[in-house]
């Protein structure tokens, strides 16, 4: 575990378990974390054009968090991920298909902040 924590593998964080709205992050000044705070390592490539700046928004966005309840990882208002739930995500395979993907959680988004 130390190992991949001083790597220097492509990586984003996570809270455990926490009511943020935005539960994932980049950080690039973290390099030891341990108990609320997991790291989420690239597994594969990203699409071509794609940062984990964008994974991120994606998975911070409003349709991934109404897929997140949908999985039942909420309680309430709290979010609980584990390694083994983030790896069963649907991701998008492509850059096109991501960059579509991302438009729609923008346009979710906004839709929700007129509602809300």
């Amino acid at each position: 575990n130390r190992d991949a924590m001083v790597s220097d593998a492509d990586r984003f964080y996570s809270f455990v378990k926490t009511r943020s709205g935005e539960p994932f992050f980049v950080s690039p000044n973290v390099v030891f974390y341990s108990g609320g705070v997991m790291g989420v390592f690239v597994k594969d490539e990203l699409p071509e054009g794609v940062e984990i700046e964008d994974v991120v928004e994606l998975l911070n966005s409003d349709i991934y968090r109404k897929l997140f309840v949908s999985m039942q990882l909420t309680t309430g208002n709290k979010l609980s991920l584990q390694p083994s739930t983030l790896a069963t995500l649907p991701f998008p395979k492509t850059g096109e298909q991501f960059s579509k993907v991302l438009q729609l959680t923008k346009n979710s988004d906004k839709n929700s902040e007129k509602v809300g």
